[in-house]
């Protein structure tokens, strides 16, 4: 493992592996100690905002959250099924990323680098880094995804866009059985109750601001 660390690597960067090759309730509290120590949290610091995946146990073992509050940072699930519209990686990073990455391995070939695997990933990936994480292409990912500013029609515009309504499909029908929406007449018609509560949210934490 020690012949992955490359001169290239930011100076910060952290590996870490597990068994399987999957992330663990460890790694998910080592993440939040890097995050603590990388975006100036902590028990005197402003309250923070971090949005998650629904779907991960390790986002929410007593340890984990725990950690969190005790460094005035707020887990907050995003709505599952939805993070396709919803999570700014996934709406405006991951495809910029993805052309600097396949410019790397391009660039790799061309110099003769004919086995790009993980040690040339690793060697590359600082670069692609500082290609996709600009701080224009950031806060352009938060704003197409609604997520700040809070905007409910982002959200919807990229979800008519994932999964338009069918033509057969009463578009102002809701799921007899409760469950997530996923639908976006289904989302549209139940976004104000969401938005009262991001708002509430983001205006006030224990009658201080955000």
């Amino acid at each position: 493992m020690a012949d992955w660390y490359t001169p290239e690597w930011h100076p910060d960067t952290k590996v870490i592996t597990s068994e399987k090759g999957f992330t663990t309730n460890e790694i998910a509290i080592e993440f939040l100690r890097h995050y603590i120590a990388h975006s100036n949290a902590g028990p005197r610091a402003e309250w923070k905002l971090l949005l998650m995946d629904n779907n991960h146990g390790s986002h929410y073992t007593p340890a984990f959250l725990e950690l969190a509050l005790e460094n005035k940072i707020l887990p907050y699930p995003l709505i599952p099924h939805l993070t396709h519209c919803m999570q700014p990686l996934d709406v405006g990073i991951f495809q910029p990323y993805k052309h600097w990455h396949d410019v790397a391995i391009k660039e790799a070939l061309a110099s003769l680098d004919i086995e790009y695997g993980l040690r040339s990933f690793l060697r590359d990936l600082n670069w692609v880094r500082e290609q996709t994480f600009k701080k224009s292409t950031i806060r352009s990912a938060f704003r197409k995804s609604g997520m700040w500013p809070p905007n409910s029609k982002e959200c919807l515009s990229q979800l008519k866009t994932f999964n338009p309504p069918k033509e057969q499909e009463d578009p102002y029908s809701l799921p007899a059985l409760p469950r997530t929406p996923q639908k976006a007449m289904e989302v549209e018609a139940t976004i104000g109750k969401w938005e009262e509560k991001v708002e509430e949210l983001i205006s006030t934490q224990n009658g201080t601001p955000l």
